[in-house]
């Protein structure tokens, strides 16, 4: 294997966005689309032409795998493994929380909770190309109500956030 072959998780990570494609196409109405890839003027990318129906179908996906995660767990169960082995097998580190690996995996296959959070002290963003204007955007999240506060990196001229802002001002009176 050299270093620019694909590990077994890499393959198996684009098999499944291939999947999502698919599903948002047959099932929630996009089509497929090429994109230019930010800063190549040759390479594109195949996405959707509707985002919202690759969230649909992205939930859906996770539904499945969730119910797959905890059919498997109980199969492995039934053939003598231990809950601290089904951990292991979700990635789940003793190092990385307080509580035992086992009791996390049990608390997450079987009771659906989420492993534990840990804060930091950044809060975590998105990033993505606004349409509108071509830059780069850092999403704060809505936790701020004005738009000016959520989203840095639009240019300057940028029609979609400056009619955000303008809306948002609007409100406020």
């Amino acid at each position: 294997m050299t270093r620019y072959d694909l590990t077994p998780g890499a393959r198996a990570t684009l098999a499944m966005q291939d999947q999502i494609r698919r599903a948002a196409c047959d099932n929630h109405g996009a089509s497929l689309v090429e994109t230019p890839v930010a800063g190549f003027t040759l390479l594109t990318r195949t996405t959707i032409d509707d985002a919202l129906a690759g969230i649909r179908a992205a939930v859906a996906a996770r539904n499945t795998a969730s119910a797959e995660i905890r059919r498997y767990a109980e199969q492995a169960r039934g053939s003598g493994r231990s809950w601290d082995e089904i951990a292991e097998a979700l990635g789940i580190r003793a190092d990385d929380h307080d509580e035992l690996p086992a009791i996390l995996a049990f608390c997450l296959v079987v009771e659906n909770r989420p492993l534990p959070f840990r804060e930091s002290f950044h809060r975590l963003d998105a990033w993505w190309r606004c349409e509108s204007c071509d830059q780069q955007v850092r999403d704060h999240g809505p936790f701020d109500g004005h738009p000016a506060h959520n989203e840095s990196g639009h240019a300057a001229t940028c029609r979609r956030h400056a009619a955000e802002v303008a809306a948002s001002r609007i409100e406020e009176f």
